[in-house]
């Protein structure tokens, strides 16, 4: 039985700099970004300096593109969320028709603009306030447009969804009741959204294959923003606590073959509970191990006092927190109050924020958290149980890494630890956690932190 070498450990230098490391890019003033491709290279929202709320897309070549057709200015209205494909290369949005005269959906496709997707609508839609309804996602494939369409009352919202091949489709609402889908999966057999109980109170809902489904009996207003590519994770907010006075908390929903079971994210401590806080999940990796969203300290509107978080499997995490870990700092008086996406390989983030003091100048940014394979012996960014990016890699490979590798491995923490089933390379099971935690594991992790980055 080999012994394990700590001296040998100590010897391996003062560290190195990973080729992956944490970033933050601003991409542009005035704009509120709220999709991502899944390479992170597009990135799509509204325009806002201007109160124009004009949908973009953003290349890192092209810079922030204007594409038109926005419904503010000429109509004094405006709805939904601009969303692109996974590829980058489709944007849905809500947008003015053809005529200028009334508000649409609308699909821009790169190299063609965009096209009206109603009319036609369905065979209950009406026109209400200048408006046919709004788009609020796009399928992964950038096949399916999801959102609402106006019918008669009672519920005039009803939730659908558009493809070039069924035009637009209602997907079914409660009776009397109104819904609205925000987003769909890789190719649009699931989508997420809201629908009313009685009283009109919001409720997370799911559409599988053309089912509905109640994902959590809410009692305050929440809804299910998104889901991953398979349909099989599904995150937003749900309620807890007292009937008359419920928090909204981050949730996410699991497939288990017959249903979603529901899972509680929680909130980021000092978060005030009952009808005053407001917790929800925006996206999801497609593996469903990362989700993102929004935690406000406060819901007073355009005066809350928010950030963004990330939850990678151990509870929320604080994103301004995981940027100091990685020695980013935020402008001064800059507060993230808009995480919407993340890219499916849980890499890319896209937000928006603002300044804190009056005129509250809002810009978007991409934050690049690496995951797993770009620098695997990169664990930690302290070695300090309980401080600030204890556990987070941070781009640098030090002993620090080293030595909470030790840690977890004294603990028996197989999620951490268990790296081998053997310790020879190019042997089969090399590299392959096996369940069984032994010196093979410790001795493997010395190999690939001697390798470095």
């Amino acid at each position: 039985m080999r012994s394990l070498p700590l001296a040998a450990a100590l010897l391996l230098g003062a560290g190195s700099a990973c080729s992956a490391q944490v970033t933050l890019t601003f991409i542009g003033d005035g704009i509120a970004a709220t999709d991502i491709s899944d390479d992170g290279a597009v990135v799509v929202g509204n325009v806002t300096g201007d109160w124009s709320y004009e949908t973009f897309r953003w290349t890192a070549d092209t810079g922030v593109e204007r594409l038109g057709r926005d419904t503010f200015l000429p109509l004094g209205r405006g709805a939904g969320t601009p969303d692109c494909s996974d590829d980058g290369s489709r944007v849905s949005a809500t947008i003015l028709d053809a005529s200028g005269t009334m508000i649409t959906w609308g699909l821009w496709t790169v190299g063609q603009g965009w096209q009206d997707l109603i009319p036609p609508t369905a065979p209950n839609g009406i026109t209400l306030d200048l408006s046919y309804g709004s788009a609020w996602g796009l399928s992964g494939d950038g096949s399916t447009v999801v959102g609402f369409y106006w019918k008669p009352a009672p519920g005039s919202a009803a939730g659908a969804a558009w493809s070039q091949t069924t035009g637009v489709v209602a997907l079914g609402n409660p009776d009397g009741r109104a819904a609205r889908v925000n987003h769909a999966n890789q190719d649009g057999s699931v989508a997420v959204g809201w629908a009313e109980r009685p009283d009109g109170v919001w409720q997370p809902n799911v559409w599988r294959q053309g089912t509905r489904m109640v994902l959590s009996p809410s009692e305050a207003f929440c809804d299910a923003t998104f889901v991953n590519s398979d349909g099989s994770v599904i995150v937003g907010s749900t309620s807890t606590g007292p009937v008359l006075n419920p928090s909204r908390v981050a949730a996410r929903w699991v497939w288990n073959g017959a249903s979603y079971d529901e899972h509680l994210l929680g909130t980021l401590p000092n978060t005030p509970q009952g009808l005053g806080s407001l917790v929800w999940a925006t996206g999801v990796s497609d593996d469903g191990q990362v989700i993102v969203g929004n935690n406000y300290f406060s819901d007073n509107g355009p005066f809350s006092n928010a950030t963004g978080f990330i939850w990678r499997g151990d509870g929320l995490e604080d994103l301004v927190d995981v940027l100091a870990a990685a020695n980013i700092t935020l402008p001064q008086n800059f507060m993230i109050d808009g995480i919407y996406a993340i890219s499916g390989n849980g890499e890319y983030i896209v937000g928006s924020g603002k300044d804190a003091l009056d005129p509250y100048f809002r810009r978007s940014f991409i934050i690049h958290i690496p995951r797993g394979s770009a620098c695997p012996s990169d664990l930690t960014t302290g070695a300090v149980a309980g401080q600030p990016g204890y556990g987070v890699p941070n781009g640098v490979l030090n002993n620090d890494d080293f030595f909470y590798y030790l840690a977890q491995f004294a603990a028996a923490n197989l999620a951490v630890a268990d790296l081998t089933t053997g310790a020879v390379a190019g042997q089969p099971g090399y590299g392959v956690p096996n369940g069984i935690l032994n010196n093979d594991d410790f001795f493997y992790y010395l190999a690939i932190f001697a390798a470095g980055c």
